[in-house]
């Protein structure tokens, strides 16, 4: 008889995807998605990318996920126009944009997959 679920979640994998295809807007680049709030000393804009939720669904089969990605910058208009790029590239990898709430100069980004 085979395992079930036919395969594990590996949330490192799955992290450095995300974090892989951010790092691909020229703006950010590698040094500038971070897993934590910046500090005083960063260079913005930055990308800041929160550990994301998994919800198995049938029986563990599959999950839907669900991950926060937020954007800083010094602009309003600046913030929105990363934010855009952000959800086009996560989208590539089948994220799609559930809602979007800017606050001043910070935008958040909460995808879904499922």
């Amino acid at each position: 008889m085979k395992k079930f679920p036919p395969y594990q979640m590996n949330r490192s994998e799955i992290t450095r995807l995300i974090q892989k295809k951010i790092t691909e807007i020229p703006e950010l680049g590698p040094n500038r998605v971070l897993f934590e709030n910046p500090s005083k000393k960063a260079s913005f804009p930055v990308c800041v990318i929160y550990n994301f939720q998994a919800r198995p669904q049938l029986f563990k089969a599959s999950y839907a996920l669900s991950i926060t990605v937020e954007i800083w910058s010094e602009g309003y208009y600046e913030t929105q126009s990363l934010y855009d790029k952000v959800a086009r590239k996560l989208s590539e990898i089948n994220f799609t944009e559930v809602s979007m709430t800017p606050q001043g100069y910070v935008c958040c980004i909460h995808c879904g997959a499922g």
